[in-house]
């Protein structure tokens, strides 16, 4: 009889481990569930699209869903490299302001990780020109762009 309790203790010791080892796979596949919406999310920001209703949202990857093919596939992968390239390439530019600029502007500048030569009395950093144009709009300035 001892060795007939033995055994069943031993049994229930395998379930009980399996079943620890089930929880944590649920928690690990729950967590690998949980990153890949905040992957989700952080790509709905990089298309600047999370402003979007749900619904649209929803209809959306409704349509994607649709239309999933090799052939789109493989366009929406250039299409996100291509994003992807014009949003790292952003030139290096030097601002020269030709009038003091306003303490809001010389804010924007680092919040947009400009710096200050003090030397030159310019500000350097990387951006996009338009949007360089468009933070400095109604200043007078001069935007040089510095080769790499």
């Amino acid at each position: 009889m001892d060795k007939f309790e033995e055994k069943k203790k031993r049994i229930d010791e395998r379930i009980e481990k399996n079943l620890l080892k089930k929880k944590l796979l649920l928690a690990k596949e729950k967590k690998r569930r949980a990153i890949k919406f905040s992957d989700i999310g952080r790509i709905a920001f990089k298309a600047n699209i999370d402003f979007l209703d749900e619904d649209i949202l929803l209809g959306a990857f409704l349509e994607i869903a649709m239309n999933s093919n090799e052939s789109n596939f493989s366009k929406w992968k250039t299409l996100a490299s291509e994003f992807s390239s014009s949003k790292s390439s952003n030139q290096i530019y030097s601002i020269n302001f030709l009038e003091e600029p306003e303490s809001s502007i010389k804010q924007k500048l680092k919040e947009n990780k400009f710096s200050w030569n003090r030397f030159r009395k310019e500000y350097y950093g990387k951006g996009d020109k338009i949007g360089i144009e468009k933070m400095l709009q109604g200043c007078k300035f001069t935007l040089e762009e510095i080769c790499q």
